[in-house]
């Protein structure tokens, strides 16, 4: 009986236990949703990268919350990292982890909530600005200003037959796709360069976040110094 009032209480004390995972800008808090600074400050800890301005650390810095580093807890940004955030749950009742972006579609969100369900824990998703569109509104491209963009399509994930379709057949303005690797980029680019339309269209990509454009060119190895995953965008001209 008493083996089991353990259980139940070790039971109880898991359910109050919850890790939000919450869609950031990494260089701007001011893009933060109201929920999401809501669900910051509701939590003991935070988890988030370097790659996070100081402005913006320096803003969600309460003295009650402890700040922990992706890069210190983990090298790879996966499986071992959300273990170490399980393990964090031992000592925190209420964890965040910040991502740049928006965690499904910038991230690997899906298989981060898949992960803590598996583990009996529950997570919230509060999704986030997209990368793509950040770039596109710091460029003054509003995806919302209809003068400019009246047709945006996404692609996630890539799929090169289907990428080649749009490409070849189907009229677009903007096409943002999602690249998990490096090599889905060379594909991407491939196509682009076999295209009989590629003096229609303009490559676009997030380079220290701002959209740059690049032409279609092959001597040069990933010049662009792209990290992955990311977005680009491929705008299309008549």
């Amino acid at each position: 009986f008493i083996i089991f009032l353990n259980l139940l209480k070790h039971m109880i004390s898991q359910t109050k236990k919850k890790i939000y995972l919450i869609g950031t800008n990494a260089q701007d808090i001011s893009d933060c949703t109201l929920i999401a600074l809501q669900k910051i400050n509701d939590s003991n800890l935070l988890i988030l990268s370097r790659k996070f301005s100081k402005d913006f650390i320096k803003s969600i810095n309460l003295k009650d919350k402890e700040i922990l580093y992706e890069e210190d807890l983990s090298k790879i940004n996966g499986e071992s990292l959300w273990r170490i955030i399980f393990e964090l749950l031992d000592e925190h009742r209420l964890i965040s982890h910040l991502i740049d972006g928006d965690p499904f579609l910038d991230s690997f969100g899906e298989d981060e909530l898949f992960f803590f369900n598996n583990m009996k824990i529950d997570c919230e998703v509060v999704p986030g600005i997209i990368k793509a569109v950040n770039c596109l509104n710091k460029n003054s491209k509003l995806l919302t200003d209809r003068n400019k963009n009246s047709s945006v399509t996404f692609m996630k994930p890539f799929d090169k037959n289907k990428f080649k379709k749009i490409i070849n057949n189907i009229y677009f303005e903007k096409l943002l796709i999602f690249l998990g690797r490096k090599d889905e980029y060379k594909q991407m680019k491939l196509v682009l360069y076999q295209s009989k339309q590629k003096d229609k269209f303009n490559l676009h990509l997030p380079i220290k976040n701002r959209l740059r454009k690049v032409n279609l060119n092959f001597k040069h190895k990933n010049p662009e110094n792209l990290t992955f995953p990311t977005y680009i965008i491929i705008e299309r001209y008549e």
